[in-house]
């Protein structure tokens, strides 16, 4: 019994330690639930998130009317041809505002699913990134409400002639808004895009900052395409913005390649403090 115990050196501990390391990574995902229970939890994450978004979207449907009238003052104001059209509009909207509102609760709910499978520094990025997104996603969505659907909404209004006047569908009119609001509000993701990259060695700090001056380019462009070619105060209010966007992008850029250099250096350091005890 001594000779074992005496024959356990600092060499063989150092032997083992690797292993060590290797079994607490490994121990978060050795309390795995059952393939059925992990489906029974999913059920409830999803009825629970159904739950929230119908009572808050029947919340806002109190609220609705006063909501579509602030949504129409960029054209001043819309008319419904089909008898049932007012009232699927504001249907709709609700279930929308509801959606947006119960956001943060379906992301919390997802969020308690999925940790329990997560390791330590999954789950250090994917909450940040969850709640990065979201807010990235609502200001995308406030942009394009504020500063781009009036532009544009002057620039379609302007086709019109003595003889052509608009009459506008409110469903048609909801729809346009949505769908701007939603696309604008993915082009947003832009800078959480940008970091996944650079976290992938794809892109990289200097790349961006190389290339801004094509960026700003770019960005006028855009901005003089969808505003009226005589307003110059609509063209900076859409490009000032994204110009602004991309500095974001810029700055996630350059805080994920220091946080890999210091992940990197810390492994190297491991490394050689295991090469060191082994030796």
């Amino acid at each position: 019994m001594n000779d074992e115990i005496k024959g356990a050196t600092p060499d063989s501990a150092a032997e083992d330690a690797p292993e060590r390391i290797a079994r607490k990574k490994a121990a978060p995902r050795e309390k795995e639930m059952p393939f059925l229970e992990h489906l029974e939890e999913l059920r409830r994450v999803i009825i629970d998130s159904l739950i929230v978004i119908l009572v808050v979207s029947t919340a806002c449907w109190f609220f609705s009317g006063r909501i579509i009238d602030y949504i129409v003052i960029p054209i001043g104001k819309a008319v419904f041809i089909g008898p049932a059209e007012a009232f699927t509009v504001r249907l709709k909207l609700s279930f929308v505002l509801g959606a947006l509102v119960s956001l943060p609760f379906v992301f919390l709910r997802i969020w308690k699913f999925v940790v329990p499978g997560l390791l330590k520094k999954e789950k250090s990025l994917l909450f940040p990134l969850a709640m990065f997104s979201t807010v990235l996603f609502y200001g995308g969505a406030a942009f394009a409400y504020f500063m781009l659907i009036p532009s544009i909404m002057r620039i379609l209004m302007a086709f019109g002639t003595a003889k052509v006047e608009p009459m506008i569908s409110i469903d048609s009119y909801f729809s346009m808004v949505m769908q701007i609001s939603a696309a604008i509000g993915i082009v947003f993701q832009f800078p959480l895009v940008v970091g996944v990259l650079t976290s992938l060695g794809i892109i990289t700090p200097n790349f961006l900052k190389s290339k801004w001056r094509y960026a700003v380019v770019i960005i006028f462009l855009v901005g003089a395409a969808v505003t009226p070619g005589d307003v110059m105060v609509s063209q900076l209010v859409v490009a000032v913005p994204l110009c602004g966007l991309y500095l974001v992008s810029i700055l996630v850029s350059l805080l994920v390649q220091r946080r890999k250099d210091r992940e990197v250096e810390t492994e190297d350091e491991e490394s050689d403090e295991t090469e060191s005890d082994e030796t």
